[in-house]
């Protein structure tokens, strides 16, 4: 674990084109009215809990340099 940002982390989903997304890392809060609610944090926040993803591998549907 390490301190690095939200939009690199395994445990952040992003929320459309836009620079929000929400922190998957711990159970949701509940909010009785909307449901199971996420952490919203911004694409260049980060936290202790950080993650990195996995490198992207590309798929055969890709074309690739050689």
């Amino acid at each position: 674990m390490g301190r690095g940002k939200c939009q690199d982390c395994l445990f952040w989903d992003r929320i459309g084109a836009s620079s929000l997304g929400e922190c998957h890392r711990y159970a949701p809060g509940v909010s009785h009215a909307a449901g199971p609610v996420w952490p919203r944090t911004v694409v260049d926040s980060g936290c202790g809990e950080f993650e990195a993803r996995a490198a992207a591998v590309p798929s055969a549907a890709e074309p690739t340099s050689d």
